[in-house]
């Protein structure tokens, strides 16, 4: 049972039908592999496997937490690249997907492709890591709540304007902590700030990321 979530009857019984899926999903990707291997088609292949947002769960989906922003990404590389098995530890945003693929098969980059091309990493894993930290952003879902966030290997920040700005500095943000208080998360520790500043206006949010602030921008905040 993940720790940001109630342990009850209701919860437990979403986390099985959720993990039913899994099987589904799994089941269905071993029938793809195994039809490339029948058709002599897994040494040339690179088989790619991901998905659009994180679990439909309190504190996941349309959160920037990382339960919210740590989506599925399984890649079989071809056989004839003597890729060995294993997780890669080093950050990657799901824009750096299209600009990896396109310089490992050797076709250009168009410049309006967003991301970072990590596809020296695919064959050398010792290579310096192709970006230090992670952007992500939330402006609407089913209602307006615009929050960005930064993510590096040991930490995050999340800033949201709407109703009570606040702002959230936790150390390897594995999960969100308890409403209205701190948790200790990834050997540190994560703390909600409130801020001084007025939610901004809605054109004005998305702005943030492509704006420098400046120290006068910067919103005065107070530990909750």
């Amino acid at each position: 049972m993940p720790a940001y979530l109630p342990d009850n009857e209701w919860t437990r019984d979403d986390l099985a039908a959720f993990q039913g899926s899994i099987r589904v999903a799994d089941e269905a990707v071993g029938r793809i592999l195994a039809s490339l291997e029948r058709h002599g088609l897994a040494e040339d292949t690179w088989f790619i496997f991901t998905t659009d947002h994180r679990p439909g769960f309190p504190g996941a989906k349309s959160s920037l937490f990382d339960p919210g922003l740590q989506v599925a990404l399984i890649q079989r590389y071809p056989r004839a690249w003597d890729v060995a098995p294993g997780a890669e530890e080093r950050l990657f945003s799901h824009v750096d997907l299209v600009p990896t693929v396109l310089e490992r098969l050797g076709l250009p980059v168009p410049a309006n492709v967003e991301g970072v091309s990590q596809a020296s990493a695919i064959t050398d894993r010792s290579v310096a890591a192709a970006r230090t930290a992670l952007f992500a952003e939330k402006t609407f879902h089913n209602h307006y709540d615009p929050m960005r966030c930064v993510r590096t290997a040991t930490h995050k920040l999340i800033v949201s304007w709407e109703e009570r700005p606040w702002i959230m500095l936790p150390q390897t943000s594995r999960a969100p902590p308890p409403a209205g208080g701190t948790a200790t998360t990834g050997g540190g520790t994560a703390r909600r700030w409130s801020c001084t500043t007025s939610p901004p206006t809605r054109s004005s949010a998305t702005t943030w990321l492509t704006t420098r602030p400046t120290p006068s921008s910067v919103p005065a905040c107070t530990p909750s």
